[in-house]
């Protein structure tokens, strides 16, 4: 059997300590997604690199959202809306 490669990574965890990426691979259908160990996916670390760096963007921006909203909602509140 070929070796089979991902396509895309969906998530992250950590698992009995250790972190693992949730992929879909290749001509699978989404149900033969799989967590995989960091060593797993050694040959595709830049998707795994390009995935974290996206991750990060999204973490960033909802903070921004969240303090935005944060300091609307006091801001209404002060003007007793």
């Amino acid at each position: 059997e070929p070796e089979k490669e991902p396509e895309v990574v969906l998530d992250s965890r950590f698992y009995k300590g250790k972190k693992e990426y949730w992929v879909k691979w290749q001509g699978l259908p989404l149900s033969r997604c799989s967590w995989e160990s960091v060593s797993v996916l050694d040959k595709w670390k830049d998707m795994v690199d390009e995935f974290e760096k996206s991750r990060q963007k999204e973490v960033t921006g909802k903070r921004k959202r969240v303090g935005t909203a944060v300091g609307t909602t006091a801001k209404k509140a002060r003007e007793g809306r």
